[in-house]
């Protein structure tokens, strides 16, 4: 007995001494804690508790000694302490979403480690070669860190591993080709979101369990290897956002456990292959943003089971399906924008009951858009953008968006750039998506009629895009109920009337685009008390009156184009009628034209104005810097000159301005893309030393000579202002006829007349050509 008794003293001090290391590694990390911000562990973690008792902290039965510590989210902001390694019973540690520091490698002498989770972390640093000593691990998440430098090749022969998740890190270098020979169990593995390089590692097929593949947004080079066909039970795969070439492998079709495929945003070419039909489990597909190109064949539409559908940003062309609804009754996104898609929108693809989602925008899609796509009850997003689509001319309205107000989810409407004809239609209920519409685009069709007042109903709306059509009658007033729109786009309308006050209640409005309307009167001064506004065109109206001295305090503003109006008169109170040294003080301005109005004085020579793209054009009255093409100030000012002199300028300043809103329209720059095929080799036609010249085509069939200017060469936005006050004011039979131009901060070009026999110089001294005397 008293053996017995010996023996049970022995263990408990045994036992009491095992602990006793637990706790003063414990007692050692709480005291390095100087952030708890709910005070967790500070009140629990206390000398003379039980250490099992401790919040995080969990024990074995056996040997009481710590087997599991768990501190996730509990918001602690200091660093790893390295007495972790003394916890030598460990098998479960998480801390996600606690710590700061580096990766201590003592974490290395956790030998019956089988779970570490240090996701969601500020951990910096690099990942300890000592890792690879945790012989039991299965689990390794270490993603959503800051952790930088190359994989460590010893963490590859941890044979026990199942997961492995470094996604959302700053790694970089190579993977070994060989990496999966010692990790037979492997079923994740995560390394997406970080910088790794080199060609993607060609013995994946060795992680024979591997369920889940993502290399994902990283440089990955080379083509995708044909071992992978031999994953036999991988389920989703991602190679997506790498810099991978070559062709889609007809091999991947064996893999038909696939469940999500994920491979766009790389530089793959060729056909989608027929193998890919045997993809029958195949859910997701992504092979957007690639060159892909051909036809999709009839066997790709038999993978019923699909739910996305993501191809958009291709070359793929051919016709949909008619009966596209029974090919994919499950259907949820179908992203198909940005190919090269003709025929029609199939009206059976109202019966995609499931569809949330559907863009078929920037195609050659034709014929009228369905009349029955409100059966599409879930739908949230519409885009048909940049197509060559109609609706029923017989009813004189735009008809089918009647159908579409009883999608009550809906966020997003885009059907700028067709051929719509018509009015909004008198039935259309606006209110049916005031809780949900976020963005309405129609611009760039044929609409005519007044901008509906029932419009103002869409209290969500953040962008609202009704520019280039016909529209007339002036502007709502009952916009400025529209509170949460940043982008409110009426150009190249024939709006008329005054710009109403009401439009400055959009407190968060970001642009405003009135140009190239009927709008008359002054501007309202209110708009520039928004603080919020960024983007401002009123270009090509019949403004008059003072530019509002609100515009020279607001300092967030970055473009202001007032541009071919009648503005003139005095600039802020006190200053005259000068251009306000104010100005100097809009640090954020980076775009300004006021040519082509009245106005006078001397333009500032500092702040933004040293290096900002402007044109003061049209304005005889204004001097400054040699840079702006205006004349040099006199020394003791400007002279005021008598009322007659003035007169005489204002007329012909309404002169110039008429020339200018006739026959000088800007062309959308999305339009000189599409027209130029992305201003494709194929259409280039000229070189010079300000820039280059394409052959394009416009929306309406008129081919046209694009000439880019080259915005790296010194003063090119200067030489673009010049080139385009000579064309505007010069009309010759033997000179080359100006269409229209196309401008942004980062793009200048002008439209020209197509000369078809090719340029002078061709003629002249070309050795193909001869011209007699008299032609020359």
């Amino acid at each position: 007995m008293t053996g017995l008794l010996l023996l049970i003293y022995c263990i408990n001090i045994s036992a009491s001494r095992t602990n006793f290391t637990d706790e003063s590694a414990l007692l050692v990390f709480i005291a390095q804690i100087t952030n708890d911000p709910d005070e967790t562990l500070i009140k629990n973690w206390t000398q003379g508790t039980e250490v099992c008792s401790w919040i995080g902290v969990s024990c074995s039965t056996r040997h009481h000694r710590v087997v599991s510590q768990n501190l996730k989210s509990l918001r602690l902001r200091e660093s790893i302490p390295k007495e972790i390694g003394n916890l030598s019973f460990l098998s479960f540690l998480d801390f996600g979403n606690t710590f700061n520091g580096v990766i201590p490698n003592e974490l290395g002498r956790l030998m019956r480690l089988k779970y570490l989770s240090l996701q969601m972390n500020n951990l910096t640093g690099e990942i300890p070669q000592s890792l690879g000593f945790l012989s039991r691990l299965e689990v390794l998440d270490l993603s959503e860190n800051d952790l930088y430098g190359y994989v460590p090749s010893s963490i590859f022969n941890i044979s026990s591993l199942k997961i492995i998740d470094l996604n959302l890190n700053d790694l970089s270098g190579n993977l070994p080709n060989d990496m999966c020979s010692n990790l037979p169990m492997l079923q994740y593995l995560f390394m997406g979101n970080n910088g790794l390089v080199g060609e993607l590692p060609s013995r994946l097929d060795k992680c024979t369990q591997l369920l889940a593949l993502s290399l994902s947004y990283n440089r990955f080079t080379g083509n995708i290897p044909s071992e992978i066909q031999n994953l036999p039970a991988i389920q989703h795969l991602s190679f997506r956002k790498n810099e991978l070439v070559g062709t889609l492998p007809p091999s991947m079709g064996n893999l038909s456990t696939l469940v999500m495929l994920d491979i766009g945003a790389n530089n793959l070419h060729g056909n989608i292959p027929t193998e890919f039909a045997k993809l029958v489990n195949l859910k997701e597909i992504y092979l957007g943003s690639n060159n892909i190109s051909g036809q999709i064949l009839d066997s790709f539409y038999d993978i019923s089971g699909l739910e996305m559908i993501a191809l958009a940003a291709n070359e793929l062309s051919g016709s949909l399906p008619s009966n596209f609804a029974h090919k994919f009754p499950n259907l949820n996104v179908l992203y198909l924008g940005l190919n090269q898609f003709s025929g029609t929108i199939p009206s059976s693809i109202s019966n995609v009951s499931k569809l949330t989602f559907l863009d078929l925008g920037h195609n050659f899609l034709s014929g009228d858009v369905p009349m029955n796509l409100g059966n599409l009850q879930q739908l949230e997003v519409i885009n048909l953008q940049w197509n060559q689509l109609t609706n029923d001319p017989s009813t004189r309205e735009l008809s089918f968006l009647t159908s579409l107000s009883s999608c009550k989810h809906l966020k997003r409407i885009q059907l700028g750039y067709n051929a719509f004809r018509g009015t909004f239609p008198k039935s259309l209920a606006f209110s049916n998506w005031s809780d949900s519409l976020d963005v309405f685009i129609t611009s760039g069709n044929n609409i005519t009629g007044e901008i509906p007042v029932e419009i103002s109903k869409l209290s969500n709306l953040v962008w609202l895009g009704i520019g280039k059509n016909r529209l007339s009658g002036s502007i709502p007033h009952e916009l400025g109920n529209m509170r949460k729109l940043q982008k409110l786009t009426l150009w190249k309308n024939k709006i008329n009337g005054t710009i109403p006050e009401s439009l400055c209640n959009m407190e968060v409005l970001f642009r405003l685009d009135l140009s190239e309307n009927q709008l008359s009167d002054e501007i309202p001064s209110c708009l520039g008390n928004l603080s919020s506004l960024r983007e401002l065109f009123l270009d090509s109206n019949a403004l008059s009156s003072n530019i509002p001295p609100t515009f020279w305090s607001n300092i967030g503003i970055s473009t202001l184009n007032l541009s071919s109006n009648f503005l003139n008169g005095s600039l802020p109170i006190g200053i005259g009628r000068m251009i306000p040294e104010s100005l100097v003080n809009l640090k954020q301005l980076s775009y300004l034209n006021v040519s082509f109005n009245a106005l006078t004085g001397k333009i500032p020579n500092g702040g933004p104005f040293a290096n900002l793209a402007a044109s003061f054009m049209g304005n005889a009255e204004l001097c400054g810097p040699s840079q702006f093409n205006v004349a040099e100030c006199r020394i003791g000012g400007m002279k005021r000159k008598n009322k007659r002199k003035a007169l005489t300028f204002a007329l012909a300043s309404v002169a110039v301005a008429l020339v200018v809103t006739t026959i000088f329209m800007r062309i959308s720059y999305y339009e000189v893309v599409r027209g130029t095929n992305n201003f494709d080799e194929a259409n280039l036609i000229g070189r010079g030393g300000l820039g280059l010249v394409y052959k394009g085509t416009l929306q309406d069939g008129i081919i046209v000579a694009v000439k880019v200017f080259n915005t790296e060469v010194q003063d090119a936005f200067r030489r673009f202002d010049l080139e385009c006050e000579v064309l505007r004011n010069i009309r010759h039979r033997n000179l080359v006829k100006v269409i229209s131009s196309c401008a942004n901060l980062d793009f200048k070009a002008l439209v020209l007349e197509y000369m078809p026999n090719g340029n002078l110089d061709a003629w002249l001294y070309s050795h193909n050509n001869f011209l007699d005397l008299n032609q020359r």
